[in-house]
């Protein structure tokens, strides 16, 4: 008996990749696209009307409804559903503003037909996507899969460090977060050097993942 394909909703806003993606996608053994969508809005109005896909490629930037209103909606409403991104943007802050509203993954979109198989399978099947983007233990553990992530006691951290954490989850640059903290822009090295001695945390995104975790922050 054949099984059942695993359905995926793409919504993208260009139409030719779009139309392309969702050819690549059918290429992939055990995938349909179940319909495809320019925008937010017209992802809901559509998925209203029949049984949610197993996972939607999601891109960030669309008119009308933009993608990290749309994970927020989905995060919502279709918890099951699995959200990865699909982006242009390798910025942090658009990495860190997807993972905030709900995202399970983040890739470009000049990633590989190879790369983007094994990502829709990983985030089926694990619930998340592990890349060298996200810090893959901390998404582990958020996800409650097995994890081997360092046990970092929070006490360790002072409360400028703390300070200095929560302000990394914001929109917030570097500098910025110095004016906000009545500091030096160059004194912002200084604490990225000392947290990450003290927690093994090498970036920003991962230091937000760590943030929620520990509930430093809230989403």
């Amino acid at each position: 008996m054949k099984a059942e394909p695993k359905y995926v909703a793409l919504v993208d806003d260009h139409v030719l990749l779009r139309q392309g993606l969702a050819n690549l996608v059918n290429s992939f053994p055990g995938y349909k696209v179940m319909f495809e969508a320019d925008h937010g809005q017209h992802f809901i109005e559509q998925v209203e009307k029949k049984p949610p896909p197993v996972a939607v490629l999601l891109d960030v930037s669309m008119p009308v409804m933009d993608g990290f209103t749309t994970a927020a909606w989905i995060k919502e409403h279709l918890p099951q559903v699995k959200v990865l991104a699909l982006s242009m943007m390798d910025d942090e802050t658009a990495v860190i503003r997807m993972l905030q509203s709900g995202a399970h993954g983040y890739i470009l979109k000049n990633t590989t037909p190879q790369e983007l198989q094994e990502a829709l399978d990983t985030v089926i099947k694990k619930g998340y996507y592990l890349n060298d983007t996200v810090g893959s233990n901390l998404i582990a553990s958020m996800s409650k899969a097995p994890s081997t992530e360092k046990v970092v006691d929070l006490k360790v951290l002072n409360e400028k460090e703390l300070e200095f954490i929560r302000l990394c989850s914001t929109e917030l640059t570097y500098n910025e977060i110095a004016r906000e903290m009545s500091l030096s822009p160059k004194s912002m090295d200084f604490y990225k050097t000392n947290i990450e001695k003290k927690t093994g945390i090498k970036n920003r995104v991962t230091l937000v993942l760590f943030a929620l975790k520990h509930g430093l922050v809230k989403l």
